[in-house]
């Protein structure tokens, strides 16, 4: 289990960006933005109030920002 969770974190926390073809399968946000139907969370219009990215603490909120601005 703990495994698992290392090869998670290296994945994520490396994560290219959905733009770019990547990330984890298993990361909420991709997730998210495929069940709705979008190439990038950028394309959500609850991307500003979206919760999935707190996790990433401050770089969460900056990630959002620069995708808001896309």
């Amino acid at each position: 289990r703990f495994d698992q969770y290392l090869d998670w974190v290296r994945t994520s926390l490396n994560c290219p960006g959905c733009l770019n073809g990547g990330g984890s399968p298993e990361c909420p946000i991709r997730i998210c933005s495929k069940e709705k139907c979008h190439s990038s969370c950028s394309q959500c219009a609850e991307l500003r109030a979206c919760d999935k990215f707190d996790w990433l603490g401050k770089k969460g909120e900056v990630l959002k920002s620069e995708l808001s601005s896309k």
